[in-house]
């Protein structure tokens, strides 16, 4: 519904792979490809904030009935 979030969240993701996998801005940026490993943590934490989040909302809804 919302296309300039979706764009955003997009191009934000493109910049976070173009940072960690085109080798000249892995130089400019002294970044490094991160393993499958640490995707997972990334990932993780990612899933964890929805999720903490969400449950906050719930909360939130709740207490003010």
């Amino acid at each position: 519904d919302n296309w300039y979030l979706t764009s955003a969240l997009l191009f934000g993701w493109i910049m976070l792979f173009c940072a960690l996998y085109v080798p000249p801005l892995q130089s400019l940026l002294h970044t490094v490809p991160l393993t499958f490993d640490a995707w997972l943590i990334v990932i993780g934490f990612g899933l964890l904030n929805i999720i903490f989040i969400e449950l906050l909302k719930t909360a939130m809804v709740r207490y003010q009935r």
